[in-house]
């Protein structure tokens, strides 16, 4: 419901910080779309103060789709790796790629280097879907290059409602000491997620018009059940989940 209050973000960085102390490496499961009082990008800033505080601490992050993704979080961190499922249900698997690409760097067995950059677009949250187009294609391509070799390649269709200047979608690529491979797949990435643009755009209905659909379904042979989701009034989103127009049409 609005920013990260800003004495409970101190708080809770100052803990991890302490923590940061008596370690070795560290691996940090975050979302990537904070946004507190203060700071416009709360993941970058956490990262930016342990890397202050510790310069030679090996770091590994894991980040949900819909982070909006910064130069800041990527420049303090060794190794990135993103869902590549909305709904999430691969955010175990998330991590062991994060981890294995983690330990192997540990060990010495690869070097692994970053690219990120983004694209001027504010993909909407009802067409970020990697069962539809056009995310389908774009986890598709990020999952085959990963198979053919490369450490980590993570499209972040981010978070559009946060009014932040770095939101929207982005790309990070982590390759094995191939800095030049790392970029030419951001920007390939980036420029087929720019050509689908228009297909990230979610035309509204009108909820009379919805009703009138869902009515129709539900009485075709062999439709159903229907299930009318009213999507905005979302906690994630700063909604207060409140609100009864879709059930008062559905009653």
């Amino acid at each position: 419901s609005g920013p990260v209050n800003q004495d409970a973000y101190e708080f809770i960085a100052s803990q991890i910080l302490g923590l940061c102390e008596d370690i070795d490496a560290l691996l940090l499961d975050l979302h990537g779309a904070m946004v507190t009082e203060e700071f416009e990008d709360g993941e970058g800033e956490l990262l930016s103060r342990i890397r202050e505080q510790q310069p030679d601490l090996p770091i590994a992050i894991s980040l949900d789709m819909h982070a909006n993704v910064t130069e800041k979080i990527v420049s303090n961190c060794d190794v990135l790796t993103g869902y590549h499922t909305y709904p999430h249900i691969d955010m175990d698997s998330t991590a062991r790629r994060g981890a294995e690409a983690f330990f192997a760097m540990l060990n010495g067995q690869t070097k692994p280097v970053l690219r990120w950059a983004n694209a001027p677009m504010l993909p909407h949250v009802m067409r970020q879907g990697t069962d539809d187009e056009p995310n389908a294609s774009l986890q598709a391509k990020a999952i085959e290059l990963e198979q053919s070799g490369y450490l980590g390649v993570s499209v972040f269709t981010g978070f559009p409602h946060a009014d932040i200047y770095d939101a929207g979608l982005s790309v990070v690529v982590m390759t094995d000491d191939n800095a030049e491979a790392a970029q030419s797949q951001v920007q390939e990435l980036l420029s087929s997620a720019w050509q689908a643009r228009h297909d990230f755009v979610y035309e509204i209905e009108p909820l009379p018009e919805s009703m009138q659909r869902a009515k129709t379904a539900a009485t075709s042979e062999g439709q159903g059940p229907v299930i009318v989701l009213d999507h905005y009034d979302n906690t994630a989103s700063g909604g207060t989940m409140d609100t009864t127009e879709v059930l008062s049409a559905v009653l």
